[in-house]
């Protein structure tokens, strides 16, 4: 028979929680015993509380003695042990004998807060200093009787009789002890070893998630030796066939559970002091140093202590700031008179007078991408001392940007160094502006090497300078084979995408140069094409094959060698015998049979000289779709490139403006980082797994991505930038910065020389803002003449009835007159 809690609940809802329900156990009321005695009335006292809690939402009921009420009516304190240390140890837990049901609730209670280890081993040692059975944790079977003086009965399936003496019990209780301490000694380190196992169970990657602790262990288990009487090994052994039932198969047993215990917490206690512990080896640097947030009144109560000049009491304290620095200073009456304060600063100064903190700060917003109005909000909601934008611009003018295009230089020298002499060398390139829409300021073009998988230059141009937003892109792509040439690197074969004017220039006048398309951008182009050839009618089925279109098209590419074009072809055209059913004797002697294996005969096939295969031929074979077909490459693409730019927008939003020198610098910093973390290792497992994310964009219309889980980003080019910014001297910082000022291109109004002054601008506005427009006429005349055409049109109003709908041959009303037939014509 299956127990239900009496307890009811808000509204009219009853508890539905029963014996069967996970985490919830089922408590009887307590039992009395009226002997007259004091434990007797406090009995009493708490089930008549426990009575009235019940009668609160159902009145009137009557406890019998099967009524039991569910834990989740009682607060965590009223229970012996926490829910997780009961599961983890196998103890029941019960109430104390003094619980009383305060949860005005119908369904299951919060989930118990996890038990810290700690809490486990203090758990374990209130259970082994205990030296009887608690009356509050009597057991019971189900079909056991009230009766007598006992405490809150957890009702439970098992029959467990308890201990007829004091002694007997003290045994039970000592070998329980004893297990559970054993138990929880096996189970500490295997918890700790397969910690990060267990994390796996949840990651998409892998093939074999990691067992459970309890299926890696020893097949056999060494059998305890207790040097007790007869009675005790009688009762070890019940308890030595207990522990294999509930733990099977433990590893890395203790001597000593006890001696284990103790041991566990220290070196636990002294590994989270470790841990927390601040310790900063001599000769770190100030921006290596851990830095903390101190409050303004930790302050005033630590210098107000003393003076630490004079040592006397109660100085008063004046805290000024310079940004995020606090410089506090202490006044007292002996060191007044000789007008030396003690002053003391939170930072260390660094550049000449520079406070290491603003510098670190504005030197971290920059590496990162943050927007600097961003940062000045984040640090006003949070009530933290801050410098201002202005301060951010001066320290980005001044040490930034020269410190990032000195490390800029250097490592595109490296890179250009390590491709002289090679042969074959591969790139590809592509464009990017700085605006969503068609009228950009500005546009990057990007070369990557395909050979070493390394950015080695962009070129970074204002639309002035090239005569339009159109033009930067081709403008750019000159200007980048320019520089690589003059630097004596040679670009034999060359990857982009479709745009007509970069291929129109490499096929006039870099003739020395393969050009080839990028298979991603032109399979771009033909969905776009087939979804809207399938909107059509009658050519819906076209849509079942826009998949195996585009990795046919893929693999046309992917199986010729570079350059062949005319097998590309080949291949491409037989797609359209492959839908129709037809996979031999195809027409091109190039390619006449398909490369697959046998085929389902229940697919969709688009037979020839349907509609929907017309219309398929008219997009496949178009005849611009054909040439680029041909020029597609086989190897080398530009996905690094089209990856580069999404990276590029955390650094470089299209949203803000930057100026041309802010961009210039974002772009380089996005190109180091970007060539760092390419070639990242797989993570991989400790048995050598790899880890993998298994995603369905809609991109790819239901077809899975898997990509394998790289390790950690690393950050070794902003070391290096900070490196050149504290040993550059200021002069060598400020003569790059002025080198590549001339560089940057006229404003886009410079063209523009009939300009109003600021002061006459302003002096305008502030004119127009005053000046209000006159009515005309005025108002009143326009009142009367309002009022006149109002008084006209009310007495010409005249209501006619609208005049029936004639034939235009006979004249007769069109109602009921029969379409093209008229009275008169006698038809």
């Amino acid at each position: 028979m299956v127990k239900y809690c009496i307890a009811g609940g808000p509204n009219d809802v009853a508890c539905t929680n029963d014996q069967d329900t996970e985490g919830i156990s089922l408590h009887k009321f307590p039992t009395v015993n009226d002997d007259g005695s004091e434990a007797a009335k406090e009995k009493r006292k708490v089930r008549n509380l426990w009575i009235k809690f019940v009668r609160k939402h159902r009145p009137g009921y009557v406890v019998s003695p099967t009524s039991v009420l569910c834990s989740a009516h009682f607060e965590p304190s009223c229970f012996t042990h926490n829910l997780d240390i009961a599961k983890s140890c196998g103890i029941r837990r019960g109430l104390l004998p003094d619980a009383v049901p305060t949860v005005d609730t119908a369904g299951l209670p919060a989930p118990d807060v996890p038990a810290s280890d700690r809490a486990r081993r203090m758990a374990v040692r209130e259970a082994l200093a205990q030296v009887g059975p608690s009356t509050s944790t009597t057991v019971h079977d189900d079909n056991e009787q009230q009766g007598g003086e006992s405490g809150h009965e957890v009702v439970v399936g098992a029959e467990v009789q308890p201990p007829t003496s004091d002694c007997e019990g003290c045994a039970v209780l000592k070998k329980e002890v004893h297990r559970l301490q054993k138990a929880v000694s096996k189970l500490k380190g295997k918890e700790k070893k397969n910690k990060e196992k267990q994390a796996d169970n949840v990651h998409h990657g892998l093939d074999d998630p990691p067992s459970s602790p309890y299926e890696e262990e020893d097949e056999e288990e060494e059998e305890e030796e207790e040097s007790s009487d007869s009675s005790d090994e009688a009762d070890s052994s019940d308890e030595a066939d207990s522990s294999d039932e509930d733990y099977v198969d433990y590893t890395q047993e203790e001597s000593s559970a006890t001696e284990s215990l103790y041991s566990d917490e220290d070196e636990d206690e002294d590994a989270e002091t470790r841990r927390n512990t601040v310790d900063v080896e001599p000769g770190t640097h100030c921006f290596d140093e851990p830095k903390f947030l101190v409050f303004y009144n930790m302050l005033i109560s630590l210098f107000s202590l003393f003076c630490f000049k004079c040592k006397q009491d109660k100085p008063s304290v004046k805290v000024r700031r310079n940004g995020t620095m606090a410089i506090v200073t202490q006044f007292c009456s002996s060191c007044s008179n000789d007008n030396e304060s003690y002053t003391w600063r939170s930072q260390p100064f660094i550049l000449g007078k520079y406070p290491a903190g603003n510098i670190l700060l504005s030197f971290g917003m920059l590496m990162t991408g943050i927007s600097i109005n961003k940062t000045l909000l984040l640090f006003k909601h949070i009530g933290m001392c801050m410098f201002t934008a202005r301060t951010f611009f001066k320290h980005q003018a001044t040490f930034l940007w020269p410190s990032i295009l000195r490390h800029w230089e250097t490592y595109r020298q490296s890179l250009i160094d390590q491709l002289k002499g090679k042969d074959n060398v591969t790139w590809s390139g592509d464009g990017r502006y700085d605006s969503m829409g068609h009228s950009a300021k500005y546009g990057a073009y990007t070369m990557f090497c395909n050979t070493i998988s390394k950015m080695v230059h962009f070129e970074f141009l204002q639309s002035n300078q090239s005569g339009s937003s159109n033009a930067m892109e081709l403008d750019g792509a000159k200007r980048c084979f320019s520089f690589l040439c003059s630097a004596g690197l040679k670009i034999t074969t060359f990857v982009s995408d479709r745009h007509k004017g970069i291929t129109r220039w490499l096929r006039e006048e870099q003739k020395g140069t393969k050009h080839f398309f990028d298979l991603w951008h032109v399979a771009k182009s033909l969905v776009r094409d087939l979804k809207k050839a399938s909107q059509e009618k009658g050519c819906e089925i076209i849509k079942e094959w826009m998949k195996s279109i585009k990795k046919h098209l893929y693999w046309c590419a992917l199986s010729c060698n570079q350059g062949f074009e005319q097998m590309i072809v080949a291949k491409w055209k037989s797609i359209l015998r492959h839908i129709s059913n037809k996979h031999d004797n195809h027409p091109d002697p190039l390619f006449t049979t398909c490369e697959h294996g046998p085929l389902e005969q229940d697919r969709k096939w688009i037979y020839s000289g349907s509609l929907a295969h017309d219309k398929l031929s008219t997009v496949l074979l178009k005849k611009q779709r054909l040439k680029d077909i041909r020029k597609l490459s086989s190897e080398p693409q530009t996905s690094c490139l089209e990856g580069f730019h999404s990276l590029l927008n955390h650094g470089h939003p299209k949203m803000i403006h930057f100026s041309w020198m802010g961009g210039v610098c974002r772009h380089i910093l996005a190109i180091l980082h970007f060539n760092e973390n390419l070639k990242r290792a797989s993570q991989k497992t400790k048995d050598g797994k790899t880890y993998y994310r298994v995603t369905y964009p809609k991109f790819m219309l239901g077809e899975e991505v898997v990509r394998e889980v790289p390790s950690p980003q690393t950050y070794q080019y902003v070391s290096d930038i900070r490196k050149v910014m504290l040993e550059t001297p200021k002069a060598d910082l400020a003569e790059t910065r002025l080198k590549y000022s001339r560089k940057a291109p006229d404003p886009l109004c410079s063209k523009f020389t009939e300009r109003r002054s600021r002061e006459e601008a302003i002096k305008r506005h502030e004119e127009k803002k005053q000046t209000r427009t006159q009515l005309c006429p005025s108002e009143q005349e326009q009142r009367i003449m309002q009022a006149q055409l109002e008084a006209v049109a009310s007495t010409s109003r005249v209501t006619t009835a609208r005049k029936p709908a004639r034939c235009k041959k006979c004249k007769q009303p069109m109602k009921g007159h029969r379409r093209g037939v008229c009275g008169t014509s006698g038809d």
